[in-house]
């Protein structure tokens, strides 16, 4: 666990191991985690105590309180004004936008941020920017995760926390295939039938959309793949007849997970032909196509 701002002195209180329940004292929370052997350890905010006991735990304990005004001469004050609207999200990539409001205007506070079970960080008063709203103040800091997964940030002193997902994983597209479906002799016209498929999987969340951009072919960049069985997705399109240009051609397909990350892969070529044959007309003389007699013959002689 890190504090954002190396602790304050006030707060560095010794924590009485009690055994294996959870305690509260003034603003320190404590919280128990058993282990196979060795010490019970209580992490303060920028200092530890150590003390045997006959059953093992680790306690991290944690500063979750918010208060208004100077701390006193050993634990911080209560918390003043009301707090609310406390919110996490996931605004792009890693990081994390944690926010809150209060009636009165805070001069300390802490906001502790958990990844899964474990707590990550301690935040305190220097890392948010505060700003003057309608009945109170704002309070907002970004805070860049250092992995994916689940992080839960809490103002446990209020009882308000929320959560978001940080995911930064784009899909994996694979066996990505266009074909002729209708008569599979890999060339197609105007009418007929494309399909196309694609094994997506995605390692952190789930996956979301796969769509399939088959402009090269006459028709819109938005023909939705469905699930078919396992990973695959797969889907059809009639080419249409106004399509840019004949010879071979292939489209995209753009998977999507749940936190917005796109894959966007190119499929293998299909050979487009919508030109009819051209025929070249040829005009024959009279004369040349008449059958031989021995008049043409003399005809044709030279003199």
């Amino acid at each position: 666990m890190t504090v954002s701002n190396g602790g304050r002195t006030a707060l560095r209180e010794s924590i009485l191991i009690l055994g294996e329940e959870s305690l509260r004292w003034g603003v320190v929370w404590t919280r128990y985690e058993r282990e196979q052997g060795g010490s019970a350890v209580v992490t303060g905010v920028g200092e530890a105590v150590t003390r045997r006991a006959s059953a093992s735990f680790v306690a991290a304990a944690l500063v979750v309180s918010a208060v208004a005004g100077a701390a006193g001469p050993g634990l911080a004050a209560a918390a003043t004004g009301t707090q609310s609207n406390f919110s996490v999200t996931n605004p792009t990539g890693q990081d994390l936008n944690v926010s809150f409001e209060s009636t009165d205007q805070l001069s300390s506070f802490d906001v502790v941020v958990y990844r899964g079970d474990s707590s990550e960080t301690v935040l305190d008063r220097s890392a948010f920017t505060e700003t003057s709203i309608s009945g109170g103040y704002r309070y907002q800091y970004t805070y860049t995760t250092q992995d994916e997964g689940r992080y839960r940030a809490e103002l446990v002193g209020e009882s308000l926390q929320d959560d978001a997902f940080v995911d930064v994983t784009e899909p994996s597209v694979t066996n990505v295939q266009v074909s002729d479906d209708t008569d599979g002799d890999g060339i197609v016209a105007s009418g007929d039938t494309v399909r196309v498929s694609a094994d997506v999987t995605d390692a952190t969340t789930q996956v979301d959309g796969v769509e399939v951009d088959a402009s090269a072919f006459g028709v819109g960049p938005n023909v939705s793949l469905s699930p078919g069985g396992g990973d695959t997705y797969t889907g059809t399109f009639d080419v249409d007849a106004t399509v840019p240009a004949d010879g071979p051609q292939s489209v995209t397909v753009a998977a999507s997970d749940n936190q917005s990350n796109t894959n966007v892969t190119a499929t293998p070529t299909l050979r487009l032909d919508t030109t009819a044959p051209v025929y070249a007309t040829t005009t024959l003389d009279a004369a040349a196509t008449a059958p031989s007699t021995p008049a043409n013959r003399s005809r044709s002689r030279w003199t």
